[in-house]
């Protein structure tokens, strides 16, 4: 007979779901169990469903592989009608043999570091949750997202998107975030960006550090000084605090959690790491009519990214100057956002260069890739990177790529790029000289940046972190 769950009973630990039984070809299993589901808004109010299901399990094989238990139950609302899945993995050894049986994960993945205005963060979050839900069909997932971010991020039966005001990295998050979070009690809590809500409660806590800049080299993160005090003074202290509290820590680059480890001092195996993955679309050839008007009919180096003075602009600019005499016909084409972009014009001025460097503005995907497979080059001369994915993107749209050799971009790179000194702007004058000039070199680099950019898929960064879901939850269990 089935065990009967009442709902003080802690959920998900159904004892009769999780003993190990012999294997069997195929047979019924009767689960009665609570499922806690996302509050409903409705009327200005919010209710809890509670279902009961039973399942059926498949038929299993000896192959190694895992069946699912799989059950499904409708619910009608005036409102809503939700179609809540249950799947309970079962899984087998090779001889067939019942090793582990656990039920579904509640899991909340906050991609509100995603903005209208795409970034980085936000590339990352877009891609990791979109891959997860290819993969997982199976567990629960609640995703907050940023209310400005109009796009829906998934259309899936076991996910639901709630749309929160703040930001992630925000104070507002930081110090009243959990009053969203804790009322979904989650299984897994995964936060996109290295900031904790105060408070928050979650069977496990998983952060992802993408880097150390506003701790480290809060010097250089931004231009405006009262910026750089807010950023040292109050939110680095922030980034420390949730890597303490959480239970584990995605890095994006052994860079970065070398960093963590060197700085906080944290057991190493609290930290795995995660790499990025290339968007599909940057392996495909790109429209010309997509390349942007500044930069038709011109013969171009390119450099994309943000103006903050880590991204070292102003040292390419001046390379640009010493590289310019020699090839008098090249353009320095400098695409991205943010406020240091004035003073970066007012430079090319002061050089004499401003009918030589083209500043875009932001692009579209569609343009990037255009300009990636027009450029003779793509310069990014980086003082510091968590992972740096421009140049792996430029290498999946056959670029040569020059850039700094600081320690995640030499790791993330590897063989596939010219590296230079991205404090000597000689180095980079140098570095950019000898690609403009060597025919050979580039073909050699856009076969070996093909090669390297093959081995970062957003599909193996979501399947990893699946896995590190997987091994909390274990870790949670009794």
């Amino acid at each position: 007979m089935p065990k009967h769950l009442t709902s003080k009973e802690s959920r998900y630990k159904n004892k009769a779901r999780r003993a190990k039984r012999p294997a069997q070809d195929a047979h019924e299993v009767d689960a009665r169990a609570t499922l806690d589901v996302l509050p409903v808004p409705s009327g200005g109010h919010d209710r809890t469903l509670s279902g009961v299901v039973s399942a059926r399990e498949t038929s299993g094989t000896n192959t190694g592989k895992s069946t699912f238990i799989q059950a499904s139950v409708e619910l009608d609302f005036s409102d809503y009608c939700l179609k809540i899945a249950a799947y309970y993995p079962v899984l087998r050894s090779s001889d067939g043999k019942l090793v582990q049986e656990r039920a579904i994960m509640r899991i909340c993945i906050d991609a509100r570091a995603l903005s209208p205005v795409m970034n980085g963060l936000g590339r990352y979050s877009l891609n990791l949750v979109r891959e997860i839900a290819r993969l997982d069909q199976q567990n629960d997932y609640v995703v907050l997202r940023r209310a400005a971010y109009r796009e829906t991020l998934v259309v899936q039966q076991n996910f639901t998107e709630i749309p929160v005001s703040c930001d992630i990295s925000s104070a507002q998050n930081v110090l009243a975030g959990a009053a969203v979070l804790n009322p979904l009690k989650v299984d897994v809590y995964h936060s996109l960006n290295h900031f904790l809500p105060l408070g928050a409660r979650a069977g496990r806590v998983i952060v992802t550090l993408h880097d150390l800049i506003w701790v480290n080299d809060v010097a250089i993160s931004y231009d405006a000084l009262w910026r750089r005090s807010l950023v040292g003074g109050l939110v680095a202290p922030f980034i420390g605090r949730a890597l303490r509290a959480a239970d584990h820590v995605i890095t994006v680059s052994q860079s970065t959690r070398q960093a963590a480890l060197t700085r906080y001092g944290l057991p190493r195996n609290k930290f795995t790491v995660i790499h990025h993955g290339v968007d599909h679309a940057f392996l495909s050839a790109a429209s010309p009519a997509s390349l942007p008007d500044l930069c038709k009919g011109k013969r171009f180096i390119f450099s994309l990214g943000s103006s903050k003075p880590f991204k070292n602009v102003s040292r390419l600019i001046q390379a640009f100057a010493a590289t310019l005499p020699h090839h008098p016909d090249l353009y320095l084409v400098v695409a991205g956002r943010g406020d240091g972009y004035p003073s970066l014009e007012r430079l090319t001025r002061e050089l004499g260069l401003a009918e030589r460097v083209v500043f875009t503005g932001p692009l579209s995907d569609s343009e990037v890739r255009a300009c990636f497979g027009e450029a003779l080059l793509f310069a990014f001369p980086s003082l510091v990177e968590g992972f740096g994915l421009p140049p792996i993107e430029a290498m999946a749209s056959g670029c040569p790529v020059v850039c700094s050799n600081v320690a995640s971009l030499l790791e993330v790179a590897g063989e596939a790029a010219l590296f230079v000194d991205p404090l000597d702007p000689r180095s980079i004058a140098s570095g950019l000289l000898r690609l403009v000039e060597d025919e050979r070199l580039r073909e050699a680099l856009v076969r070996k940046g093909h090669e390297r950019a093959s081995e970062f898929t957003w599909r193996a960064c979501a399947r990893k972190t699946l896995a590190i879901y997987g091994d909390e939850l274990a870790a949670r269990e009794p």
